[in-house]
């Protein structure tokens, strides 16, 4: 188009021309016409909030996720009365059009397929279902930097590595400030993990949305694995060798099924994904662990307790006959009750700090409160000794 402005002559019918062919130019480009929202815990009242701000004529298409069990099916109903844009429940197969706003149905994922919905019941990602990863996945494979993706209150972490996906493929990332939310953490996660291109209050954002909706998406190839990770997302069956094409094998468990994973992506930002098709964020997986870690450890103490009293029953009906025995059975009874009760008191300390922890908060993490933790006990090989 240049080239032909160069050698257009200079006079008014020209340039008119000319302005036509800037117009045309533009109107050929599109646009940021895709709003991602992800949210959790105080989703319903911020989406409210949200959506009553965004103006009838909204030149995009709103997509959202809020987490929510099987029973969650009246979300739609309590938009509706605050939003000024339609709203449903999306449907599988349906095409997504602007000025409409489109949910994931309870227990069910929303994706994106170039220009189709896709509504499904596949493996939980980041342990929820709906999650907000997948989405956010699938809409940056599909629609590249035509996508803005924004993450509001809620707890944990999942969005946080779709939300990197959409700026590798050009998007915008747009975080509620935590200060603003309910429940801060998903916000607080994001942050941590990158630097939104926006932060701002739940009144702020309708403004923002209407202006960045407006502005023309840059052309952006999309990398090959975000495209390969998209592709597991959608239905159908997931093998070794696909997932082996987007990630690298770990020495870690699916904390959902068991089988191996695999890891895409790196530090807060990365993935890690089972060929059945669970996938969980870093900080979901840390939890996940954490949870397998003091669920075993209780069973340590119930078990150590139970030791105990076995040995004192021994002890007891060992008496008469063999004295010494006795004494022995009630030695080693004793010791299994102290390292059961310095277990207990290893797990009641642990959840307290773990309970009051913020994300990054001080420089802290849950890994450096273990660490200190484990080493004030001391507890380095001995809490699950029995005593035998």
């Amino acid at each position: 188009m240049r080239a032909i402005r160069e050698g257009l002559p200079e006079c008014p019918f020209f340039k008119l021309l000319s302005g036509w062919i800037d117009e045309s130019s533009e109107s050929m480009s599109a646009r940021r016409d895709t709003v991602v929202i992800g949210t959790s815990a105080g989703g319903a009242q911020a989406l409210r909030r949200l959506l009553a701000g965004l103006p009838p004529t909204f030149p995009a298409t709103v997509l959202v996720v809020q987490h929510q069990g099987r029973e969650g099916g009246r979300l739609d109903t309590a938009l509706r009365d605050n939003s000024r844009l339609p709203v449903e429940f999306a449907r599988d197969g349906q095409t997504p059009l602007h000025g409409r706003v489109y949910l994931a149905p309870p227990d069910r994922h929303l994706l994106l397929d170039d220009d189709r919905l896709v509504v499904g019941s596949g493996p939980r990602e980041n342990r929820a279902r709906p999650a907000i990863d997948p989405l956010l996945r699938t809409a940056a494979a599909s629609r590249g930097a035509r996508v803005v993706a924004i993450q509001l209150t809620g707890l944990l972490a999942d969005g946080v590595a779709g939300l990197d996906i959409v700026r590798r493929c050009g998007g915008l990332v747009v975080v509620q400030d935590p200060e603003d939310a309910e429940f801060d953490a998903m916000p607080r996660n994001a942050i941590a993990a990158m630097a939104p291109d926006h932060v701002v209050t739940l009144d702020d954002m309708p403004a923002l949305l209407v202006r960045l909706v407006d502005e023309l998406a840059p052309s952006v190839d999309i990398p090959q694995d975000i495209v390969r990770e998209a592709r597991l997302s959608l239905p159908g069956p997931s093998r070794p060798k696909e997932v082996d094409r987007i990630g690298e094998p770990v020495a870690l468990a699916c904390p959902d099924c068991g089988g191996p994973l695999w890891q895409s992506g790196e530090g807060l930002t990365a993935t890690y994904r089972c060929h059945v098709g669970h996938a969980l964020s870093t900080r979901v997986l840390l939890d996940a662990q954490s949870e397998q870690i003091e669920r075993s450890m209780w069973v340590a103490v119930r078990s150590l307790s139970e030791h105990a009293a076995t040995l004192i029953r021994l002890a007891d009906s060992s008496d008469d006959r063999h004295g010494n025995l006795g004494d022995s059975y009630r030695e080693r009874a004793q010791e299994a009750l102290e390292h059961s009760d310095q277990a207990r008191r290893f797990l009641l300390s642990l959840h307290a700090d773990l309970s009051s922890l913020e994300p990054d908060e001080g420089g802290a993490t849950r890994d450096t409160v273990v660490e200190e933790r484990i080493e004030e006990s001391g507890a380095h090989g001995e809490v699950l000794h029995d005593g035998d």
